[in-house]
């Protein structure tokens, strides 16, 4: 069950698609390509996301249950329609010497992290300059739908901060994504540097 704005809907979850609420329609066989689709009543009032024929489309308005594609798309024979999401993955604050509490008062700072993915279709990370996309070294174009990459990325960072904070958001970096890609973080290694 999935509650948006005050609303519940019944979701089934659909690795393939990366949307919230996804709905998949193509025109008849025989049918010419269009840009105006219906039966998105369930959809009225919201923002959605739209694959068209491979072209992602976002914040398209749904009303009176129908969408527009844009116009830089045009007419298209099938769409994937839904509500986007951001996934957000914190690393844990810095942890004391002996692991028991938060990193304390010290400069602490990243140096480097290496994120191990698999089958990843985008990836946005914020090392202490804010969310950034990296480069995934696929075959095909970042924005097509079969771009995935598996393997190993490493980041470096620069800059100091002075201790952790101590909450779960305190980490030393993050991860953010919502272009409906898929997205399987399998690890994260870290190396800091600390200022006695």
């Amino acid at each position: 069950m999935l509650e948006r704005d005050g609303r519940y809907f019944l979701g089934v979850f659909d690795l393939a698609c990366g949307f919230d609420l996804y709905r998949h329609q193509a025109v008849a066989e025989g049918e010419p390509p269009r840009r105006h689709w219906g039966n998105l009543e369930a959809l009225d009032g919201l923002e959605v996301s739209v694959w068209g024929d491979g072209v992602l489309a976002n914040d398209i308005p749904v009303a009176g249950g129908t969408i527009t594609v844009p116009d830089h798309i045009g007419a298209v024979s099938e769409i994937e329609v839904g509500l986007p999401f951001t996934h957000e993955i914190y690393a844990l604050p810095p942890a004391a010497s002996d692991g028991s509490r938060p990193h304390g008062g010290n400069a602490v700072r990243l140096v480097s992290v290496t994120l191990r993915l698999q089958e990843t279709g985008q990836l946005r990370v914020d090392t202490g300059r804010g969310l950034r996309d990296v480069a995934l070294p696929v075959s095909a174009l970042p924005d097509e739908k079969d771009a995935l990459y598996s393997g190993d990325i490493t980041l470096r960072a620069l800059g100091w901060r002075r201790g952790s904070g101590g909450t779960v958001k305190s980490g030393l970096w993050r991860i953010a994504g919502a272009l409906p890609r898929p997205f399987l973080l399998l690890g994260a290694a870290s190396e800091m540097g600390v200022n006695d």
